[in-house]
Formats: structure tokens, sequence, C-alpha cells
């Protein structure tokens, strides 16, 4: 099995340690996650974010792996793409819980805790949470759009985010992705990834064996 490291740091050196830490190990690449809604530690600044990304890179390629870069609608992303792209930094660009601040204008469902947890080094409490999967794809699928766009940031292939249907695979195909991830789709129904996988292989196969032309994909409800 393939496997892909998932690197949480809150400043450049210490990202830069996991990632050596990391690659004693065989995955086959790293994605470097600067937006995590859920540590009140997101890289919201445009250059930390990309400086986090470049140590991480250099010590991915002692084995030349890939390594791409997690953002999120909290950030200034589209400037972190195009800053990335100029610098040939990342190889793939995915796309994170949206913030619940970004979702919503009602206090997060986590404030209790979010308060119980503020002190003068974490004033925000660790962050308040977001969300994912269907309630996330309006503002994800709109990022998405704006970097595939980019004459600058498109450079970077995009991983579709925010998959919760079958018929979302092909939707974030069609809007410029060049792969499609699946995230909390995993917690509310753990096999339907394997079986939408399965069932997109199969007919990627029928397509190049059998028609020159291919089918339009019709979704069934799950």
């Amino acid at each position: 099995m393939n496997l892909i490291a998932s690197i949480q740091g809150d400043t450049v050196e210490e990202a830069r340690l996991l990632a050596k830490e990391l690659c004693i190990y065989p995955f086959v690449g790293f994605e470097v996650n600067l937006s995590c809604p859920n540590t009140g530690h997101a890289n919201a600044d445009a250059s930390t974010a990309v400086d986090i990304i470049d140590a991480v890179t250099g010590e991915a390629s002692r084995r030349s792996v890939p390594v791409g870069a997690k953002l999120g609608v909290g950030q200034p992303y589209l400037e972190i793409a195009r800053e990335l792209a100029t610098r040939r930094l990342g190889e793939f660009i995915a796309i994170n819980t949206v913030p619940w601040e970004k979702y919503s204008q009602e206090d997060s469902p986590l404030k209790p805790l979010q308060d119980s947890l503020r002190t003068p080094e974490i004033p925000n409490g660790g962050g308040g949470g977001g969300v994912s999967g269907r309630a996330a794809q309006a503002s994800n699928w709109l990022a998405m759009r704006a970097i595939v766009d980019d004459e600058i940031a498109g450079l970077i292939p995009v991983v579709g985010p925010s998959v919760w249907s079958y018929g979302d695979i092909e939707r974030v195909f069609k809007m410029g992705a060049k792969a499609a991830s699946f995230g909390s789709i995993h917690i509310a129904r753990p096999l339907a990834p394997t079986q939408y996988v399965n069932r997109w292989g199969r007919r990627k196969m029928s397509y190049s064996l059998v028609t020159a032309k291919e089918p339009q994909l019709q979704e069934t409800p799950v």
C-alpha cells in the first residue's frame, strides 16, 4: 500500500524536522498541512507557508518523493499557490476543511471548548473547527477553480476536494482537478470511497477497451 505522510508544523524548523524524521519510512510523498482549522495555528502568512514547503522539499529530496501543500480558504490560498509555482515548489495542491468562521456567522459548536483552551500563547483557543464534505463544497470548489484557472497558480496540479458522492468525482475533474480526494466521507460512510474508486476504475477500463468516446457518468443515489 502506498502512503503519503501528512505533516503539520507551526514553524519552518518544526516542519523540517518532522520531514527529516519521516524520511526514514517508505512514504511515497508528503502532504504539508498549512491550514488545519482545528489547531488555531494555520499558516495564514503566505511567506511562512511557502518557506515551510521549501524546507520540507529540501528534506524530501533525499528520497526523491513529491511534496504537496494543503491549503485552506481561510488563507490567502491563491497568493500562496502563485508563489509556490513561481519558486517551483509543491507538486500538488490539496484543499482543507473550511474553517467554521468562513462557513457561518454563528458561533462554532466547539466554542465552549475553544473558550476553555484560550491562553496567551493560543488566544483563539485552538480554532473553532470547520466543515467538510458536502457542506464544504461551495467554498472549496470555488477555491479550486480559482487556482486551476490562474495563469501562474494553475501550473501546479490540484486535487479535487470535498468528494461526497460518486458523481462528485467527475465534477471535480471537469472543473480542472487532476485527482480527487475523500475526507470526512470516511467517517459517515467508510466503505463508500473504496466502492467509488473501484467503480471509477471499471468505468475507465471499459472506456479504454471498448469505445472511442467516453460515456457520460450517470449518478445513482447513494
